[in-house]
């Protein structure tokens, strides 16, 4: 769990008359002697003492520098582990020279956007007095610094969890779109798939029907053709008889005159043989009406057969082009797969993120307990050293020279200051235009997943 360091005002520790009042001419930053160094570390809870700043051993810097990183980095020493873990398989024999080396990258960075470029890994090993003395100065400048900013950060870091807020609100409602879209595509889907096979069974019963129909009409009219031949063979026979009939009475009205009545006879058997003839003949013509009525209708129903069949084939077109969308349906749900595993993995990282973000938080909640109180003791100090200070003037009777000299050094501090707020200013440009990027990747990102569902 990472400590919460105590910040001091820059323009009290300028009245601090131990304060060392020159510096290094590359240094944007004053030198604070050791009584003062000792105090601000101990204000932010880190591990300090004259003694071991005056004789600093290789574990003592360790440990310090792990303290600075785990409270102005929140890089703690689990963190460190696995960052070392990355670089290196084997960790059993080179362990420690490991963490000290990854150690020595990470405040490097620190010191270097604080104003020291040349830490190096023997500030560890082997610490030397007078450089512990201005990278600790430093450190010191950095923590004024950052407490007369942090209403600013508090700032940033609420804009920040405002952003990821409104960022898991739009995952939430692509997530809802997209498995609405699913939902409606599945169903249209399945709604075609249904009313294509039962159009299908349908029409497949129909035609069944239809052939059956065809083969009882078939049978029906080869009935009525062999039927038909048969009566106009009857007809012919009968025509001939009647015929050879007539000229065989011909042929014996000569000699039947004396017999009337055997001649009316015969005539009336004939005359109803016509008759009965001319009967069937009626009959015959009828049943060939019908017949052709028939086979109009058979062929009707031929023409809606073939219809059917034209149909038929139209459909199983249709069926084959669904076919090959559902293969294409396939392929586009392989890569929403695809994709719902990058956006888990995304959704993993936020989450990561917001983690890290929720013990900032809590980090920042302690800190303001924790600064309320200690900035009460630190103003009783200021206080103490104002009189200690105004008992000094008193009895050395500082000329007005050294009070020229003081106000020179305190317009430099406020000069610095000016410089470093100037550079705050630029570096919080810099952050909200990073955050506008993350809004516009996100926007982009989002653009995207819904053009593709």
């Amino acid at each position: 769990m990472s400590r919460q360091s105590s910040i001091f005002k820059s323009s009290s520790a300028a009245n601090t008359p131990s304060s060392v009042r020159h510096q290094r001419n590359n240094d944007p930053f004053p030198l604070l002697d050791l009584k003062e160094i000792v105090v601000c570390l101990e204000s932010c809870s880190f591990t300090c003492s004259e003694e071991l700043l005056m004789k600093p051993t290789q574990q003592y810097m360790l440990t310090l520098f792990s303290q600075i990183a785990d409270t102005f980095l929140n890089i703690n020493d689990l963190k460190l582990y696995n960052i070392m873990n990355r670089l290196e398989d084997d960790q059993s024999t080179f362990n420690e020279s490991l963490n000290i080396i990854g150690l020595q990258k990470i405040i490097y960075r620190f010191l270097n956007e604080c104003g020291i470029d040349d830490f190096n890994i023997m500030d560890i090993v082997k610490p030397d007095p007078i450089r512990v003395r201005r990278i600790l100065s430093c450190i010191v400048n950095f923590a004024r610094f950052r407490e007369e900013h942090k209403f600013i950060i508090e700032k940033f870091n609420k804009l920040n969890r405002d952003i990821l807020g409104e960022y898991e609100k739009l995952v939430q409602v692509n997530l809802n779109l997209k498995d609405k879209i699913n939902s409606i595509k599945s169903n249209i889907m399945q709604n075609n798939l249904d009313k294509l096979n039962q159009l299908n069974s349908d029409l497949e019963a129909e035609l069944k029907n239809l052939k059956k129909t065809q083969e009882s009409l078939t049978l029906q009219h080869d009935n009525y053709k062999t039927e038909k031949k048969n009566l106009l063979k009857n007809y012919e026979n009968n025509s001939y008889l009647l015929l050879e009939n007539e000229k065989q009475l011909n042929n014996l009205k000569n000699y039947v005159i004396e017999k009337p009545d055997i001649v009316a006879k015969i005539n009336c058997d004939l005359n109803n043989s016509i008759e009965t003839n001319s009967k069937i003949l009626e009959n015959l013509e009828k049943k060939s009406r019908n017949l052709s009525i028939t086979i109009d209708s058979f062929n009707f129903l031929q023409q809606d057969f073939k219809n059917f069949n034209k149909n038929l084939e139209d459909i199983q077109i249709e069926i084959s082009k669904k076919n090959q969308t559902n293969s294409k349906l396939v392929k586009y749900k392989e890569i929403i797969e695809e994709k719902k595993i990058n956006l888990n993995n995304l959704n993993r990282n936020f989450e990561q993120l917001n983690r890290k973000l929720k013990n900032n938080n809590e980090k920042i909640e302690k800190l303001k307990l924790q600064s309320t109180e200690k900035q009460k003791n630190f103003n009783k100090n200021i206080e103490n050293l104002h009189k200690e200070y105004t008992t000094l003037l008193t009895e050395r009777n500082l000329d007005e020279q050294n009070l020229i000299n003081k106000k020179n050094t305190i317009s430099s501090y406020e000069n610095k200051i000016d410089d470093l707020n100037f550079k705050f200013d630029e570096e919080l440009k810099e952050i909200n235009l990073e955050i506008s990027k993350l809004n516009n990747h996100i926007r982009l990102y989002l653009n995207e997943m819904n053009k593709k569902f």
